[in-house]
């Protein structure tokens, strides 16, 4: 079985890449905002299986925070995923003044 992959894109945001590991692991890199409205604090990555909803702007409820880091990760390797699935990820970035998400 394989794994697929949804990236979600904000404006003012690069879309996010994905490389997958295997059927049950896959690596997310983003990247800087190419204007960030300030020094960078933190990335936030999210991630929900795509049955729960299609469309990025449906309740954010439905994400669930994966990677809480500093801004100077820019990637995260997420395991134990199950095979068979599409995963969908987006990337929030915090600054002293703007959240991209």
């Amino acid at each position: 079985m394989c794994l697929r992959i949804a990236l979600v894109t904000c404006a003012g945001l690069e879309e996010p890449r994905s490389v997958i590991l295997s059927s049950s692991e896959v690596i997310i890199t983003w990247f800087e905002p190419t204007t960030p409205n300030g020094m960078i604090t933190q990335y936030r990555l999210y991630n929900r299986l795509s049955s729960q909803g299609a469309e990025a702007g449906e309740s954010s409820e439905d994400w669930l925070i994966i990677y809480s880091g500093d801004s100077t990760e820019l990637s995260y390797q997420h395991t134990g995923l199950n095979p068979g699935t599409t995963q969908q990820y987006r990337v929030e970035v915090s600054t002293a003044y703007t959240v991209f998400f």
